[in-house]
């Protein structure tokens, strides 16, 4: 009796057992029929709609392949046409989805290429492409957003470049690709492929291949770039600066590492290096604006896509800038953007030397400016060091301490053989008169905070001499000699004692 309960239960168990592997079987089968048939014939009319309305250009698949099991997706004889032209079409574009993607809410692929991409790019005229209406400005969304692409390789490209304005054609051509990822997220897929760029431009042949130190304790793959006084100014007319700004001239040196990090559980888009620019010239509103004999850049774990700009060094040696009006150094919008909040900036020591700036009538020069360790995150006093002379013999020197976060400044201050005349116009609405002579030497320890604003003056010396005011051309006042000493003067307690 117990034999054939036994036997009874086995049989049932087995039964069961297989109609649900039965079930389970039927019930991948059709998600497969579903998801490799149906599905890929119902995506293609909806993507092609939804392609063609947000670029603005009628897109075309020819067919769409399917796995659901391994999210893998093949794009074939992709097209797009502006009007009766083919702005950009491929042969196939194959895209290996994560399933991590789905909890992370973010685009994550695994590999990505590209097989016989063409891309016909025509300048129209200054500042305008036929992709231009493509990158409208969005202040709403200055972010980059999340997502990770992996293994990515552009296979037999060629880009076409028709510059109607210049009358010339360019031709990038057999433009072979592979990068181990792009990415703004913290992710890390198991395996990477080694970086590499080549290709011809007009025929010519470059490549530029990667060493790798697989075996450190962090992996890393090195692009470098080489680059010996690259003279740029056929290049400039293709980029657009804001503010009328336009860059005339510069010669680029240097040596760029670009540095694919792959950590234990993240991966990290570096860039290293020194980069120097000599003889930059640029202009505003068809003027002369600024004029640098040579800038040089020192990249240290420069994060773009992270928006993590860290320099070790920026040093600019014979600086020429010819202001009309004041520069707006501070945002009126107290509320920082998005953008602003998330970067990150740090120079670890800034230099400015043998610089002269002018400002409508007013002339500095031999200017120097020192700062080191300045980081736009936390709150960090920096030193800070300022000389400034002028043609005419006045000298301006500042030993300071700045705190970035809330913002305030202390130091010592020392300007000698101020020539009041220069300065009338500023200092017109204190006098009667009209300042026809006369110079200022002043010396203290200023403190000055922006919020809330408080400024005090201690030890302060002022030394006045050959001070005249006239007033329609008469003399009304006259003093050869005036000295103030141990002044000091507080906002917040609102006194003045000397």
């Amino acid at each position: 009796m117990v034999k054939r309960e036994y036997y009874l239960m086995r049989s049932l168990i087995n039964t069961g057992l297989k109609r649900c592997v039965l079930f389970f079987v039927l019930l991948l089968s059709i998600f497969g029929v579903v998801g490799s048939v149906s599905l890929p014939n119902w995506i293609l009319p909806r993507l092609e709609s939804m392609l063609s309305n947000e670029l603005h250009r009628n897109v075309s698949i020819k067919k769409i392949e399917l796995n659901p099991f391994t999210l893998q997706a093949i794009l074939h004889d992709g097209k797009i046409n502006d009007g009766k032209i083919t702005f950009a079409k491929f042969k196939s574009l194959t895209l290996d989805v994560e399933w991590s993607s789905l909890w992370r809410r973010a685009p994550i692929f695994n590999e990505i290429t590209l097989l016989e991409p063409q891309l016909n790019i025509v300048r129209i005229n200054d500042h305008q492409y036929n992709f231009s209406d493509l990158f409208v400005k969005n202040n709403e969304n200055e972010n980059w957003p999340d997502f990770s692409l992996n293994n990515i390789r552009v296979v037999k490209g060629l880009i076409k470049f028709d510059d109607k304005l210049l009358h010339t054609q360019q031709i990038f051509s057999d433009f072979q690709l592979a990068l181990p990822f792009i990415s703004t997220l913290e992710h890390r897929v198991d395996e990477y492929i080694q970086p590499s760029i080549s290709g011809k431009i007009n025929g010519a042949s470059f490549n530029v291949a990667a060493t790798s130190k697989p075996f450190t304790r962090k992996k890393e793959t090195r692009l470098s770039f080489s680059l010996d006084k690259l003279d740029i100014n056929k290049y400039v007319n293709y980029i657009v600066f804001p503010n009328e700004l336009r860059l005339l001239s510069t010669q680029v040196s240097g040596k760029i590492n670009i540095v694919f990090n792959m950590e234990k559980n993240n991966s990290k888009l570096v860039f290293e290096g020194p980069l120097q620019f000599d003889n930059v010239n640029i202009e505003q509103a068809k003027k002369p604006f600024v004029k640098i004999n040579k800038l040089t850049l020192k990249l240290k774990d420069f994060e773009p896509l992270a928006a993590k700009y860290r320099f070790a060094g920026i040093k600019i040696d014979t600086l020429d800038m010819v202001l009309e009006k004041a520069l707006q150094l501070v945002n009126q919008s107290a509320t920082p953007s998005k953008s602003q909040a998330k970067m990150l900036l740090d120079v670890g020591h800034f230099q400015l030397i043998n610089s002269r700036v002018t400002y409508q009538d007013l002339v500095f020069d031999a200017i120097k400016f020192d700062v080191r360790g300045f980081v736009n995150k936390g709150n960090k006093t920096l030193p800070v060091r300022l000389a400034v002379n002028s043609p005419y013999g006045e000298q301006l020197l500042a030993d300071l301490s700045i705190q970035t976060q809330p913002f305030s400044l202390t130091g010592k201050i020392n300007a000698s053989k101020l020539k009041l005349t220069q300065y009338s116009q500023y200092l017109a609405p204190y006098f009667k008169g009209e300042i026809s002579d006369g110079l200022l030497d002043v010396e203290t320890t200023a403190y000055l905070s922006i919020n809330p604003l408080v400024y005090t003056l201690k030890n302060t010396e002022i030394g006045l001499s050959n001070l005249a005011l006239q007033q329609t051309k008469k003399p009304i006042l006259k003093i050869n000699q005036l000295a103030i000493k141990s002044l000091e003067l507080d906002s917040a307690h609102k006194f003045i004692n000397s």
